[in-house]
């Protein structure tokens, strides 16, 4: 398993002992903010505070590649459900890159920061922002479907057939559409 913290420092375990297999300081310079697993290799994604995505393996203790984004935050990072496209979101909007590190699309300005992305069965990306969730096309960014609701949608979660979304909200409701 893998940890990264609010130094940015980032940990990897093996998660049947716990035992440290390497760490690396200050990988993310004021600290990491997010990390995704590959879902078929041993790969995985961290980023910062320093705006940057850092490409690690999980065997070798430097980063193996990086995109910088300059002085943004880049606060969620989610991979595919196949692992060829890599999403992440800064400030308020999405980038999905390629396995390479090539960006193919950038979204335009969603009302407010985007609080969570995570990607459907469908190839689908979906962001959830205050008043809304939107679904892109995850090679295209074309906008798919976009579900509105009047307040502050801070977390998000899609059902396993991303027929259902629910949200949080900062009044503490959860709204659900099923799309």
């Amino acid at each position: 398993f893998i940890v990264s913290d609010a130094a940015g420092g980032i940990f990897v375990f093996n998660a049947q002992s716990g035992d440290l297999i390497w760490s690396q300081k200050n990988a993310h310079k004021l600290g990491a903010l997010s990390t995704a697993i590959h879902p078929l290799d041993n790969t995985f994604v961290t980023t910062g505070q320093d705006g940057r995505i850092l490409f690690w393996n999980t065997t070798e203790n430097k980063a193996q590649n990086s995109i910088d984004l300059g002085h943004k935050w880049i606060e969620h990072a989610a991979w595919s459900l196949d692992g060829t496209l890599l999403a992440v979101s800064y400030a308020r909007k999405v980038s999905v890159y390629n396995e390479s590190g090539d960006e193919l699309w950038q979204s335009d300005d969603h009302p407010s920061t985007i609080n969570q992305i995570a990607w459907s069965t469908q190839n689908e990306l979906a962001t959830a922002s205050y008043s809304q969730v939107n679904f892109f096309d995850g090679l295209s960014g074309a906008r798919k479907q976009k579900l509105e609701w009047k307040g502050s949608l801070i977390s998000m979660i899609l059902s396993p057939d991303s027929d259902i979304v629910a949200c949080g909200s900062q009044d503490n409701s959860v709204h659900f559409w099923r799309r």
